[in-house]
């Protein structure tokens, strides 16, 4: 069998759970060439493989590197750089092939417990198959668009972040001709919605999933099981915890988003920001989802505040925070999470918030309260709404993010991972790709660059 001559099966394979049906299917003949394959792993995991591996022939096919290796042989190597040369003799296989064998090889290692990985070996290996086979790889691999859907799911359906996110993936998901479903929280923080939310995905059979996780280490095991089930989950917006439950993660660099405007607000200050007295508005009250820790620790940060802890928030001991309130990302929330901050303490004038309609309910309340001329606010989003509050003076700075490139690019991944079964590299130096951070104000300041609000209005959302 030559490269460029796989037959496609008459009928497309079902993804399996167990590895007794990977065994029931070891005898047809297509799909024995990428079970031998797929079943290559480092030593360590093979170990742990051995009823999928033994589901294909492997005699002569994987054999230790200190064994004398063919001309043929490609090798497949996890970060520990064990090794195991898996050889096709005789078949001649496109790298491509081999590289998405890899991927399915490393998500297989993220698994926290062996018994997971018994649980989802089948069907990942059997996965990959199928849609080596399904697709037709004849030299390479492309996914027909049709057998393509990408699912979303997002913190809340009204946040105009979320809602800007998916009528973005939506337009990528029509403009690539794939299948898009969508579906969301009821608040920012609701993980039994999101996990019913990512089940009936799986349920109604998408390729892979964008997330936007609200409890970054509560959606784990539903991240788990759908992955188990050879389905892709990709974070937007959010890191989850750890950053490496999901298979890849396109967002802000939130610490450099609240770094930004920390900087700016001390700047802006001068000297009154020694003695400022400080609140936060922040997603939870104390869950310690990653965005509302890495925003708020780099604006405290960026400020001059000494964070101690930046995975954590309230271990901190500066005398000019005046406290913490939850706000779920809302701007009724926000609101009153404010009026309770300054009933607690008049004497604040600055107020951090986590997003802009966090800002906007604070700014109702302050108004109310009299005093819109002497509490600076500062936030993190950036979209039109915020954008035009810094130009109306209710906010001061905020950091622009751009979830439109998050939610294309999120969509693309998952039509790549279809097509070739490789997955985007975060940027260099971090657990991330990074879709980038501008500072918005119109009142900028010496050393912090910023773009006004006029190029922000023209950019937002971007």
């Amino acid at each position: 069998m030559q490269s460029g001559n796989f037959p496609k099966p008459a009928i497309r394979l079902e993804t399996v759970k167990t590895c007794q049906r990977v065994t029931e299917l070891r005898d047809k003949p297509d799909l024995r060439v990428w079970l031998r394959i797929l079943c290559s792993r480092p030593i360590s995991d093979l170990q742990h493989f051995s009823m999928c591996c033994d589901a294909a022939p492997k005699a002569d096919i994987c054999a230790s590197r200190s064994e004398k290796r063919k001309p043929d042989d490609r090798e497949v190597s996890d970060e520990k750089n064990q090794q195991w040369t898996c050889g096709v003799f005789g078949i001649d296989v496109k790298y491509e092939i081999m590289s998405a064998a890899n991927q399915v090889a490393r998500t297989q290692r993220r698994r926290p417990s062996m018994e997971k990985f018994d649980q989802s070996c089948a069907t990942r290996t059997v996965l990959a198959a199928t849609m080596v086979l399904a697709f037709g790889l004849a030299g390479g691999m492309s996914a027909h668009a049709q057998d393509v859907t990408v699912g979303l799911v997002t913190k809340t359906e009204t946040n105009p972040f979320f809602v800007t996110m998916r009528n973005a993936a939506r337009a990528k998901a029509d403009e690539l001709g794939v299948g898009f479903k969508s579906c969301a929280g009821g608040f920012d923080t609701d993980n039994e919605g999101q996990a019913t939310c990512i089940e009936n995905l799986i349920a109604a059979g998408v390729t892979g999933i964008l997330l936007t996780p609200g409890v970054p280490d509560a959606i784990v095991p539903t991240i788990e099981r759908a992955q188990a089930q050879g389905v892709p989950v990709i974070a937007l917006d959010t890191q989850t915890n750890p950053s490496d439950a999901a298979d890849a993660t396109f967002a802000t660099d939130n610490f450099q988003a609240g770094l930004f405007i920390g900087q700016w607000a001390a700047a802006a200050m001068g000297d009154a920001a020694a003695d400022a007295v400080v609140g936060f508005l922040d997603v939870s009250s104390g869950l310690q989802i990653t965005t509302e820790v890495q925003r708020n620790q780099g604006f405290m940060t960026g400020f001059g505040i000494d964070p101690v802890d930046n995975t954590f928030i309230g271990d901190e001991n500066d005398s000019r925070i005046a406290g913490f309130a939850e706000t779920q990302g809302s701007q009724d929330m926000g609101r009153t999470a404010m009026e309770n901050l300054m009933a607690a303490n008049p004497n604040i004038n600055v107020i951090y918030t986590i997003n802009e309609p966090a800002a906007a309910g604070a700014f109702e309340a302050i108004k109310a309260a009299g005093r819109a001329d002497d509490i600076l606010i500062v936030s993190v989003d950036g979209g039109c709404p915020g954008v035009q509050n810094v130009a109306d003076g209710v906010i001061g700075a905020t950091s622009m993010q751009f979830p439109l490139r998050m939610a294309k690019q999120g969509v693309q991944a998952i039509v790549d991972f279809a097509a070739t079964g490789k997955l985007p590299a975060p940027s260099e130096g971090l657990e991330f790709t990074n879709t980038g951070v501008v500072l918005i104000t119109d009142q900028p300041v010496e050393g912090i660059e910023s773009q006004n609000t006029t190029w922000g209005l023209e950019n937002c959302w971007g």
